[in-house]
């Protein structure tokens, strides 16, 4: 019995000592992995090993290696990495050339088992001669268009100075764009270099395919601790337009793909070749590379038309076959046709008309009737308007009424008052606004001032969202007026217009042509009711 108490008693005491010991724990682990031994050492000479071993003061996972680990110069067959403990063994097949320094770059390569700190940049390097070579050269790549840093894009260098190069052979050295676009080359050997930066779609390392951005310099760099060399990172054109298959997402409506956006619908000529009569809408979206056809019959047999491009110079032959509605079974054997959508615009704006925007388009009726509620402070007037609509076809409709300063509106448009083209009519709208007065609105002086005998310059005024609200090309100092503004944050953009076709062009490699050059207005602008703003942007 003693020893059974004595038992009891040491558990219980064990127990109850449990209970007021704080639970172990501590900060969280923010720490990346350090690097406490390399075999053969960092910076060693004579290198005749095919592999390294790094070891690290914690255990590490790979973070995609093959993307983060960079062979300077490149390997011709990919290296192994292997995890060993708290170590990484790196080996590789290649015969390594002779008296040449090597770097191998790891951004991003390494992170802790436990939190995932990744490890920042580090770099090893050796030589298979008796010298490293110490030089080293640094640049940044900037998006042509955003002006934007560009991250994780190759740069390489070319012991060479021919323009194939970057489209035949791998480079001579090569390292990749950290996320503020810079981008630095170390152990470099003395001389000038041909730079080329590419974003390499197929891991070729050459500039093979069409959609590769790119960047490269007019001249030879050379390497040095004091220039910055930029770059201007863009995507050629693409040469070749062409017509893709058609959508018939519903009756009468027809969307075609284009492979490149085209300038506007007016620069293309529709041909019916079968039937010959067809009365359409034709419409171009936003970003320009969908044609939309809406037609106003139905066909049961399929339509042949001819679409010319001559900006392109291009014409083809497409047949769009009838569309074909689902079946159901039950008593609607036949989807409806959808219901025509209708949004308002500009409602309460004081410089801009009141619109109605369609989801297809209208067919033109005569007159068409709306109520107009009018809500002062002493009034509450209920007028009905009529308008006539113009057509054959509309989209958008602009209600020609002037509406007056702070005054309070209501709009009410009747179910099945307008009928789309393929006869699908609207629901009951109400628009509901009060019209603002000139205090809601600011406006901008902007003075221009352009180097005489240059060039020309568009400059677009964008607003927050970047939609260009207003765009003005120039060859000369010039002030320009913007008006009836929204109170909000505003920027300018310019192009630098070399060729005077009043748009962007980008650059050609083989050409030696760099891309246009853009830049914004370096200080913010910001819009406020009943204010004017002067400011002087100077080109230089």
């Amino acid at each position: 019995m003693k020893k059974i108490n004595i038992v009891f008693l040491s558990l219980l005491l064990l127990a109850s000592c449990a209970k007021i010991v704080a639970p172990v724990g501590g900060p969280r682990d923010t720490t990346p992995p350090v690097v406490v031994k390399e075999t053969p050492l960092n910076g060693s000479t004579k290198f005749d090993s095919k592999s390294i071993k790094i070891t690290f003061n914690e255990y590490v996972t790979l973070n995609n290696p093959i993307e983060n680990i960079i062979f300077s110069p490149p390997l011709n067959n990919p290296a192994t990495y292997t995890l060993q403990g708290k170590s990484v063994v790196i080996k590789w097949k290649d015969t390594l050339l002779t008296n040449n320094t090597y770097s191998i770059i790891f951004a991003d390569a390494f992170k802790d088992f436990t939190e995932g700190n990744i490890m920042p940049l580090h770099q090893y390097s050796f030589s298979t001669g008796k010298t490293i070579d110490t030089l080293s050269l640094k640049g940044k790549i900037s998006n042509a268009i955003t002006t934007l840093p560009e991250k994780g894009i190759f740069v390489f260098l070319y012991d060479q100075n021919q323009d194939s190069l970057p489209l035949l052979v791998r480079p001579t050295y090569l390292t990749k764009s950290k996320t503020d676009g810079s981008f630095l080359f170390q152990n470099v050997k003395a001389g000038s270099y041909k730079i080329f930066a590419l974003k390499d779609i197929n891991g070729t390392l050459i500039f093979d395919l069409p959609n590769e951005g790119i960047a490269f310099m007019d001249q030879l760099v050379i390497p040095d601790t004091l220039t910055e060399y930029p770059l201007s990172f863009f995507i050629e054109a693409d040469k070749v337009q062409q017509l893709l298959n058609p959508i018939n997402p519903q009756k009468g409506h027809y969307r075609i793909p284009l492979k490149k956006p085209c300038s506007s619908s007016k620069s293309l000529k529709t041909t019916f070749l079968y039937p010959q009569n067809m009365e359409y809408y034709l419409d171009l979206n936003e970003s320009k590379d969908t044609l939309t056809y809406y037609f106003y019959q139905d066909f049961e047999d399929s339509v042949v038309v001819q679409i010319a491009l001559p900006e392109w110079n291009i014409k083809d032959t497409l047949t769009l076959s009838p569309h074909k509605s689902t079946i159901k079974t039950g008593r609607n054997r036949n989807q409806p046709d959808p219901k025509l959508g209708i949004t308002a615009s500009n409602a309460g704006e004081l410089y801009k008309k009141v619109a109605l925007n369609f989801s297809f388009p209208i067919k033109p009726n005569s007159n068409i009737e709306t109520i107009i509620i009018k809500e002062g402070k002493t009034t509450n007037d209920t007028l009905l308007e009529r308008f006539s609509l113009n057509g054959p076809f509309l989209k958008t409709f602009v209600i020609p009424y002037t509406f007056e300063p702070k005054v309070s509106y209501t709009l009410l448009f009747k179910d099945s008052l307008f009928y789309g083209h393929n006869g699908a009519t609207n629901d009951t709208l109400m628009v509901t606004f009060t019209t603002k007065t000139e205090r809601d609105y600011g406006s901008l002086s902007m003075l221009y001032t352009i180097p005489e005998g240059t060039t020309n310059y568009v400059f677009t005024l964008l607003d927050g969202s970047n939609r260009v609200v207003q765009e003005n090309t120039l060859g000369k100092t010039e002030t320009i007026l913007y008006e009836h503004l929204a109170p909000g944050n505003y920027k300018i953009k310019v192009i630098y217009d070399y060729n005077g076709n009043g748009k962007w062009d980008t650059g050609n490699y083989i050409n030696n042509q760099q891309p246009e050059k853009i830049i914004f207005f370096d200080k913010p602008i910001s819009i406020r009711g009943f204010w004017d703003l002067e400011e002087t942007f100077e080109i230089k």
